[in-house]
Order: C-alpha cells, then sequence, then structure tokens
C-alpha cells in the first residue's frame, strides 16, 4: 500500500471511529465503564449534566454535589 492510500484508510478509520463514538450506544457504555472504574476505585467523576452544572459524583455512594451552577 502506498503513503497516500495508507492516509487515506487511516482518515477513513477516523471518521468511522467518530461516527461510532457519537452514537447514543456506545456514549451510554462509556459512562457505565467509567462510573464502574471510578465505583471500583472510590473515586469520585467530575463533568457538566445535563443543566450546564459542574457536577461531582461518587458512584460508589450515589454522593452528587453541585459544584456550580
Amino acid at each position: 500500500m502506498d503513503t497516500a492510500s495508507n492516509v487515506a484508510q487511516q482518515l477513513d478509520n477516523l471518521a468511522n471511529l467518530a461516527e461510532r463514538v457519537a452514537t447514543p450506544e456506545f456514549q451510554r457504555g462509556f459512562r457505565a465503564s467509567v462510573a464502574n472504574r471510578a465505583k471500583a476505585a472510590n473515586s469520585s467523576l467530575t463533568y457538566r449534566d445535563q443543566q450546564g452544572r459542574l457536577v461531582r459524583e461518587w458512584p460508589a455512594t450515589g454522593r452528587l454535589e453541585v459544584l456550580a451552577e
């Protein structure tokens, strides 16, 4: 495979990956995986919720703290 074909294939792979990670199924699975790892490590997650608030969540206890509105 020549360099141009290789680059084109890599760009196609990236486009396919971008489509895959944008799916609701992938996003749900990713969130569940991250939450499970945080729970196992007794660690917290910090993110923006659907209302745009900055929150910290402890998956092991279910505790949720709003850091900023």
